[in-house]
């Protein structure tokens, strides 16, 4: 089994706190062809890269016809995937496409152009979320600006990355350490490295530093003297241990593991405020982002009112300045139909003072006095005449 850094172990701590799985895979990338290539380039090699670590082709020779280049060259990369529910989390490398002489080492050139390729999907899971067998799958990436790559993938599940948690990690670390101490000269006859190696005591999954050194130091103080002595040289000759420097030893040695736990947890610790302020971080970017989006659109909301509240503006002064203008003008309709009556009723009172002018003259010239008929104290029989009685009366009838 690999061995696994302790970057990688924190990280699928992290992970498997937020309920994720960490599983391991091993993919063949064979790179068939880049094509699209631009024009003047004689070898091309390709980088697949992911921070510091980076793989590459060795150059091949570009078409002049075709403006494509071959590779028969498999790339492997091992990767941990983390599952989440029922589909990975994206892992993405970047795939380069450099220009370089023939004899020139790998990953050494101009760059031409690059892309991204997401590791993830070419695993597969089951329906119990358990990974596929393993299927070659072809796919394109596309480069920019230009370019793009043709290649198959192969995804090899090689296990999952489940790791024990801190307090049985320490406990299995302190376990093995112990063992690897030879106490074969402190009454035990028993073979290096194994569990039972010191009588009457015993290991357990979750222990206590402090009781493992003390029932160590009972242990060791109990037992019969050893013939055996550990020897260290140096420059003066040799000197031997005594029991107390054992015991010394060991319990030094678990109160740093002791240490190294505490450090550990506070690392975790720290590890998780960071996440923590990282989210809070976010958030509050987030939430400002989305006022200042708010804002903006309130802004634009007001602008939008203002200019309809001017248009209504406008408006109602038209409306108001077209209501005025046309009751203006009826007003002077009125007042031209009223002087045209004023015209026609003085024009009928000329007309009928002209007849009554008329008549008074006729009545004079025939010698009757009107006022007195007028006023009723002459009847219309005494002022008939010889001669002018259907004539006056007609004409009296007629005035009327």
């Amino acid at each position: 089994m690999p061995r696994v850094s302790l970057g990688r172990r924190t990280a699928d701590f992290v992970q498997k706190k937020r309920g994720r799985e960490a599983l391991r895979f091993h993919f063949e990338l064979l790179p068939i062809c880049a094509s699209d290539l631009p024009e003047g380039l004689r070898h091309v090699s390709l980088v697949l890269e992911r921070s510091s670590k980076a793989q590459h082709t060795k150059p091949s020779s570009v078409n002049h016809t075709t403006f494509r280049a071959y590779w028969e060259e498999v790339l492997h990369q091992r990767a941990t995937l983390y599952r989440d529910g029922q589909h990975f989390l994206p892992k993405e490398y970047t795939i380069k496409l450099q220009s370089c002489s023939e004899n020139s080492p790998g990953g050494e050139g101009k760059l031409i152009s690059k892309g991204k390729l997401d590791l993830a999907k070419f695993c597969l899971l089951d329906e119990q979320g358990s990974p596929k067998p393993s299927i070659p799958i072809h796919d394109v990436v596309y480069l920019k600006p230009v370019g793009r790559i043709k290649l198959r993938v192969l995804a090899k599940f090689s296990g999952s990355g489940e790791l024990p948690d801190i307090d049985t990690a320490a406990s299995r670390a302190s376990t093995t350490m112990l063992d690897e101490q030879d106490l074969s000269g402190f009454g035990s006859r028993s073979r290096p490295g194994s569990r039972s190696s010191t009588p009457g005591f015993k290991l357990g999954a979750n222990i206590d530093e402090e009781l493992v050194a003390e029932e160590m130091e009972r242990t060791i103080r109990s037992a019969p003297p050893s013939p055996r002595k550990f020897r260290i040289g140096g420059p003066f000759g040799q000197r031997t241990h005594s029991r107390d420097d054992e015991c010394e030893a060991i319990r030094e040695l678990l109160k740093n593991e002791q240490r190294v736990k505490v450090i550990r947890n506070k690392a975790l610790d720290l590890l998780e405020q960071w996440k923590e302020k990282k989210d809070n971080l976010f958030n509050s970017t987030r939430i400002q982002h989305q006022l200042e989006n708010e804002v903006h659109s309130l802004g634009l909301q007001k602008k939008r009112l203002l200019d309809r509240l001017r248009i209504l503006e406008d408006a109602m002064v038209q409306n108001t300045y077209d209501h005025l203008i046309q009751t203006l003008v009826d007003t002077k309709v009125w007042l031209a139909e009223s002087d045209l009556c004023i015209q026609q009723l003085r024009g009928m009172l000329f007309r009928e003072s002209n007849r009554c002018q008329q008549l008074e003259d006729m009545l004079t010239n025939l010698g009757v006095d009107y006022e007195a008929v007028l006023k009723g104290e002459i009847s219309l029989g005494e002022c008939r005449v010889s001669g002018h009685s259907t004539w006056w009366w007609w004409l009296w009838r007629g005035w009327w």
